[in-house]
């Protein structure tokens, strides 16, 4: 137990300085976050130009088609 209030002492200023430099920076966390999106949507963006477009198959142009048959093979 005493090691434990030994600890919580020493604990403390620690605790007490990252809140305070947390609520400080939050600004510029703000500003931080806003570029990294920025440079998401950049990146997502030039990624979709490059991306190869394939055609739907089959069954998803039928997909809703409840009265389709399906094709079958005659010997």
């Amino acid at each position: 137990m005493a090691t434990l209030h030994k600890l919580k002492k020493r604990c403390k200023p620690a605790t007490l300085i990252k809140t305070t430099t947390i609520k400080s920076s939050n600004s510029e966390l703000n500003e931080i976050s806003s570029e990294k999106k920025n440079e998401d949507q950049l990146r997502k963006e030039k990624l979709l130009k490059i991306a190869p477009k394939v055609p739907y198959d089959v069954d998803l142009y039928h997909w809703e088609d409840e009265n389709l048959k399906a094709p079958t093979v005659e010997m």
